[in-house]
């Protein structure tokens, strides 16, 4: 809600159509938010479809759209991914921050907390503590079922916010970075970047200011890999994959969007050490794949290959469980599958 766009709650009738230069999506004006003119009920909305900036819009949801009048036509609007338009299902924790700084009431801190061990953003994580500090000052909330967070009556100025909850771990550096808009509460100008602080969310007088922050799952996961003499084996890669095949196969187109790769990848790696021990971190609650990877031993693999797909060993995670004594054998090939 910042500068001469228009902010306003609209319910889509019109879809549009999604190929480029093809049919505006067509909403209705619910609720005036900030410089919305009182004549405009129904309007077309350039969400810019065929275009990587594509913002889809479904018939029948209501959203918070900030939205630039067209210069060559009128009755459009155009909106774009970057604008922070969202639905209001399951953000009217947002929306309401957002009438709140429209009528020009007291600053609040609003944001999601996700759990980041997952792609992008991830899941949303409930019932996490959030604590935001400035100087003596001291907020604090915690997330709801959608994963919401808001702090009312927040003093204008710099917070450094941190997040927790049993069986997480803060991802702090993701939480203490910059603010997009790191401005001085007291001049209400962009600061340069020898004046800016160590990270943290900026407050500005009568502002809701929009801060997502993020946890990594602590689930745990250690055991060994051994040759079948018995012995221990060192410098192996141990490979974790998701064992959803929906999920794999999701990730992979999503994987050739920016290059060729593998069925699965994955999503995380430990090397064994001298004694043939391994521990892996941040997993959370779900399906996993092992696959055992040679590769880094060279001459001394002695003939093993990469764990065959059908015979990865499979194993269940809860959120936060510290698994212990998952322990791998190297087999030698016996199949085609050796070679993927």
């Amino acid at each position: 809600m910042r500068g001469s766009s228009l902010v306003f709650v609209a319910r889509v009738l019109d879809e549009g159509e999604e190929r480029y230069g093809g049919r505006p999506a067509r909403v209705r004006i619910l609720e005036r938010l900030r410089n919305v003119p009182d004549g405009l009920t129904e309007v077309d909305v350039d969400n810019s479809p065929g275009s990587s900036c594509f913002v889809p819009l479904y018939e029948g949801v209501d959203y918070v759209l900030s939205a630039n009048p067209s210069r060559e036509r009128s009755n459009l609007l155009h909106i774009s991914t970057c604008a922070g338009n969202f639905k209001v299902q399951g953000k009217r924790y947002l929306l309401d921050a957002l009438r709140n700084m429209a009528a020009g009431g007291p600053s609040r801190i609003v944001g999601t907390v996700h759990n980041s061990t997952t792609l992008d953003y991830g899941p949303v994580v409930s019932g996490a503590r959030v604590v935001a500090t400035s100087g003596k000052a001291r907020y604090e909330a915690v997330s709801d079922a959608g994963g919401g967070y808001q702090m009312f009556n927040v003093t204008p100025g710099r917070y450094q916010v941190q997040v927790s909850k049993p069986g997480f771990i803060e991802d702090a550096k993701f939480n203490q970075r910059f603010d997009a808009y790191s401005v001085d509460p007291r001049e209400l100008t962009y600061l340069p970047a020898h004046r800016r602080e160590e990270g943290g969310v900026v407050v500005m007088p009568n502002a809701c200011s929009l801060w997502d922050v993020k946890l990594d799952s602590d689930a745990l996961l250690t055991g060994s890999v051994q040759y079948p003499s018995g012995s221990p084996a060192p410098g192996v890669v141990v490979e974790v994959f998701l064992a959803d095949v929906r999920t794999a196969v999701a990730r992979f187109f999503d994987r050739l969007k920016s290059g060729p790769g593998k069925y699965d990848i994955p999503i995380i790696k430990a090397t064994t050490d001298a004694a043939g021990r391994y521990t892996i971190r941040k997993l959370y609650a779900g399906d996993f794949a092992l696959s055992l990877d040679p590769t880094p031993l060279g001459a001394r693999a002695n003939g093993f290959a990469k764990t065959a797909p059908p015979s990865r060993r499979r194993i269940h995670l809860e959120e936060g469980e510290q698994r212990e004594g998952v322990d791998l054998v190297f087999e030698k090939p016996r199949s085609w599958w050796t070679l993927w």
